[in-house]
């Protein structure tokens, strides 16, 4: 198989943001330049996740089932593990005895809402991807478009802890722009229509306050721009970078544990440089854990 080597680049970069996010670094540092960053660049870490994902899918013939079994078991895995570390089977307990058909459903969709939902929303863009996959060109372009108009005109919707919103919506333009960019690459002009575009979006944001999590169309756009030009990179990237994406799954089911272990040991930050240090030190942990779990897989000692 081909090694995209800007999708090394493309993990490394949402493996740290994310990790970022979840550690909340940005939190005590309340400028312009902070929410500008937390906004507009770490929120890029999952659409372009998904975007790789979807697009290696696209390339690889569509591999549905051998996808969605995967998929299902890394649910099922991590969920699980969640659930009973966290405590969540208490309210997944109480939905299930209580007869509450929508709190069961909500919280397997959502992952227990966890970090874990990215899994269930990539379950079901797999299926977008599928099913859509014989449409001609101009229909996905057209689709992609109107998906994007739906997310710009529900900007105005909070999305707080994962939801079932969340899972459904803001991510559907993703298979479009996955499914067009397999079918041959993007010129640099059109890429920076992208940009300009997802720019004016950024600003109509900004002007009207609309801080929607992941339901923003200048989301989608700058993600497909980092997407575009990840594709474009031909030189292989340096051992660090391919290290760290080799890993950046691992480093995303992880690291939630190791915020938790972190806190409850050494305490909670409220300042910018130990938000930092609990940072890099989560991040660390979490890939040095992730290396351990292979290298234990490898030699077959689990």
């Amino acid at each position: 198989m081909v090694r995209h080597h800007g999708f090394d680049y493309l993990r490394c970069f949402a493996c740290v943001a994310v990790v970022a996010i979840h550690c909340a670094v940005l939190e005590s540092w309340d400028t312009g330049l902070s929410r500008v960053i937390g906004r507009n660049v770490l929120m890029l870490a999952v659409p372009v996740f998904l975007l790789m994902s979807l697009y290696l899918f696209n390339e690889q013939g569509y591999p549905l089932k051998q996808r969605l079994t995967r998929y299902v078991w890394l649910y099922l895995f991590w969920v699980g593990l969640y659930t009973f570390a966290f405590g969540g089977w208490a309210t997944l307990g109480g939905a299930v005895s209580h007869h509450n058909v929508g709190g069961f459903l909500g919280y397997i969709l959502t992952g227990g809402h966890s970090l874990y939902y990215f899994l269930v929303a990539l379950i079901f863009l797999t299926f977008i991807s599928y099913a859509l996959r014989e449409l001609p060109s101009k229909v996905l372009v057209v689709a992609l478009v109107a998906s994007v108009a739906l997310i710009a005109a529900l900007s105005g919707r909070e999305v707080g802890h994962p939801t079932v919103y969340l899972v459904f919506v803001p991510f559907v333009p993703l298979p479009f722009v996955a499914l067009l960019a397999s079918r041959g690459s993007v010129s640099l002009p059109w890429i920076g229509v992208i940009a300009v575009l997802s720019l004016t979006a950024a600003l109509i944001e900004w002007h009207y306050n609309l801080d929607a999590s992941y339901s923003r169309a200048s989301v989608i756009g700058f993600s497909t721009v980092l997407f575009l030009l990840a594709l474009r990179v031909k030189k292989a990237a340096p051992m660090s970078i391919v290290a760290l994406a080799d890993c950046s799954l691992g480093v995303y089911c992880l690291h939630v544990y190791f915020i938790a272990f972190f806190q409850a040991h050494m305490g909670v930050p409220v300042r910018l440089l130990p938000h930092i240090y609990e940072w890099v030190t989560v991040l660390a942990w979490s890939f040095v854990a992730v290396l351990g779990i292979k290298r234990a897989l490898s030699y077959k000692m689990l």
